[in-house]
């Protein structure tokens, strides 16, 4: 999935009305930065690719996207079993932020596990280097993508309207509103940069 949706979707779904508007604050903050992570280090390496280097689009995502190095950032902050630790160590030391922080991140992991192709994940990384090949895509047209996308979207919106709706608290529904336009631009953006 896109990261906008990871964030729609995340601050949705596991965020909760019951929790009192002070928590709600520091935990929605948590959701949202584990939502983000996992795809943090992809903005960097395009950013540095692309507007430092001045590197082509295709290689890009063709060649440096697949370099080691890269691959082993990505799949670090993409690992179950080391998100598994952290929200362990959430636990022991009963520490809301990071156990919301970790159940975001896994979240957006198993959301993305069944939706990349050859640019899948290391997920169980670094006890194994096996990746799920699925035969479907968030992106890639040659495997569903545009279905997927489709998805994606009206599950986003459905996530934002959510929000917006349900929840009382003032920074929830401009963060809200905040994230779908971004995910509007982001859409606009990869409609002209990537073809989609």
């Amino acid at each position: 999935m896109n990261t906008p949706a990871h964030l729609l979707i995340n601050l949705a779904v596991l965020s909760s009305r019951r929790i009192d508007s002070g928590r709600l604050h520091s935990y929605g903050l948590a959701i949202l930065l584990g939502a983000l992570l996992p795809d943090v280090f992809m903005f960097i390496f395009y950013g540095y690719e692309k507007f430092i280097l001045g590197t082509h689009e295709q290689e890009i995502w063709r060649i440096k996207y697949f370099l080691p190095f890269w691959q082993n950032i990505f799949d670090l902050f993409n690992s179950i079993p080391l998100i598994a630790v952290a929200f362990l160590i959430g636990l022991y030391r009963k520490s809301l932020f990071l156990q919301a922080l970790t159940l975001s991140m896994l979240f957006h992991c198993l959301l993305d596990f069944p939706l990349h192709n050859d640019d899948a994940h290391r997920h169980f990384f670094p006890l194994s280097d096996w990746r799920f090949i699925s035969p479907f895509s968030y992106w890639d047209s040659s495997h569903y993508g545009q279905y997927f996308l489709f998805i994606e979207v009206f599950l986003s919106f459905i996530a934002g309207l959510y929000l917006l709706v349900t929840h009382n608290v003032r920074w929830v529904k401009a963060i809200s509103c905040l994230l779908l336009c971004i995910y509007v631009g982001f859409g606009i953006f990869a409609y002209y940069v990537w073809g989609f």
